[in-house]
């Protein structure tokens, strides 16, 4: 069995969740736990948390398409198709409140005083809210919503981008998040918040850069960083690509696990 999210309601925005969610959620738990031959966890997050339920779980990520890896570079074409050609950071994900996307537009507004790059988003969802915030602090010029996009224009909207940023407020949210792997699979960098299990995979300063979560300003700097500083960008997501594993690899790992089990 996997375990994912392991007390992961604790910090919801929603305060009846947060107080009778984590309740909840233990019991299923534990019943999973008397029962599971093999345990199993997606995040280092919670194979770290399961250990207070008195459970060691080989850690298993999700892996990724080898295809997603070997491709040819194509970010001048995502460039040349959106007619984008600034330089910019990218949000890849779905439009939910949780993800902090309003945080990162507010970054926008203290990185727009600096020049600093333009933001893309990617992902369904209904973006009228994200626009309305961006008007009104002045940033609409600089952010660009391309909604939902095909695996192929995901792969160039990397490419061509300075860096991946995650900027989630909410632990519920992260487990672990594939835009990571994504971002490391094409050698491109994470800047992402201390939420959930990032802190557990990004290493700051190593393979990606820290944030704390709800920190406009915060964000904002570690964007400039990177996009004043291609080297180290460039550093950051080479040692994050050691970390991405095709399905390949997580399926020949799942075997070994069972055979000797």
């Amino acid at each position: 069995m996997h375990f994912m999210a392991v007390d992961a309601l604790n910090d919801h925005p929603n305060l009846l969740i947060r107080w009778l969610g984590p309740h909840y959620a233990r019991n299923p738990l534990r019943k999973a736990v008397a029962v599971t031959d093999v345990p199993l966890a997606r995040s280092l997050r919670d194979q770290v948390l399961l250990r207070k339920y008195g459970v060691e779980a080989k850690y298993v990520p999700d892996g990724i398409h080898s295809w997603f890896i070997a491709d040819r570079y194509s970010g001048d074409n995502f460039r040349e198709k959106y007619g984008i050609y600034t330089d910019y950071v990218l949000y890849v994900g779905h439009l939910h409140q949780l993800k902090g996307i309003a945080v990162l537009i507010h970054a926008m507004a203290y990185i727009k005083e600096q020049k600093g790059p333009d933001l893309v988003v990617i992902g369904p969802g209904d973006s009228a809210l994200y626009l309305s915030l961006a008007k009104k602090l002045g940033v609409d010029d600089k952010v660009h919503f391309l909604g939902f996009v095909d695996e192929e224009t995901k792969i160039g909207v990397i490419d061509a981008a300075t860096a991946v940023v995650i900027p989630s407020i909410s632990n519920y949210v992260e487990v672990y998040p594939m835009a990571i792997t994504e971002a490391w699979a094409r050698g491109k960098p994470v800047i992402a918040t201390k939420v959930g299990g990032i802190p557990y995979c990004v290493r700051h300063m190593e393979n990606g850069v820290l944030v704390p979560p709800r920190d406009p300003k915060a964000l904002a700097e570690a964007i400039l960083l990177l996009a004043n500083d291609k080297e180290l960008a460039k550093k950051l997501g080479a040692v994050g690509r050691r970390d991405v594993h095709t399905w390949e690899e997580i399926i020949e790992t799942l075997m070994h696990i069972y055979i000797r089990k």
